[in-house]
């Protein structure tokens, strides 16, 4: 269990102290999440993939459309609701026929991927990871692509900012499973 609340009175509203992040920070999550479901509903919208920070294939610009490849932070980044958060591109050739964009992520021109994530939404980069990575996705077999894997990650941020799931919890299991 995450929260050990042996108080009898304890109300089912989780006290200031005991959610994750800042207020702002789970603002901004929350905000995240919205976009996240907002993009799963959206056919011509960016398509969905924890393990791409963003890119495009042959000439095509990173943008919010079908022609771009992108995870949570990379649809936060192209979105514009997070002017911290940007996209650096850059062009690469996957083979000798095929070009594209590849994409960093950075928060204010400094931090990278991870650590962008965590100083932007105010929280670990433990919990960056597990939010915004797809590792801990495929270790329990939940959907990382499409509009299944965006509407898991926006449940699971939902979650999160409600204090209810937290990464403790999944190292716990593993641990325990052994």
């Amino acid at each position: 269990m995450l929260f050990d609340d042996t108080s009898s009175a304890a109300s089912s509203a989780k006290d200031e102290t005991s959610l994750p992040s800042t207020e702002r920070g789970r603002e901004m999550l929350s905000r995240l999440a919205a976009l996240l479901e907002q993009n799963a509903k959206n056919k011509k919208g960016m398509r969905f993939d924890l393990g791409v920070w963003a890119s495009a294939h042959g000439d095509c610009e990173l943008g919010l459309d079908c022609r771009t490849t992108g995870c949570a932070l990379g649809l936060a980044a192209l979105s514009g609701e997070f002017p911290d958060l940007v996209i650096e591109e850059e062009d690469c050739f996957f083979d000798n026929s095929h070009r594209g964009t590849m994409a960093t992520i950075r928060y204010r021109g400094e931090l990278e991927g991870i650590r962008a994530a965590a100083a932007l939404f105010e929280i670990s980069e433990v919990e960056a990871g597990w939010l915004f990575l797809e590792d801990d996705y495929l270790l329990n077999d939940l959907p990382t692509k499409g509009a299944k894997g965006e509407r898991v990650v926006a449940d699971r941020i939902r979650k999160f900012i409600a204090g209810t799931e937290a990464p403790r919890d999944v190292l716990e299991v593993h641990y325990l499973r052994g």
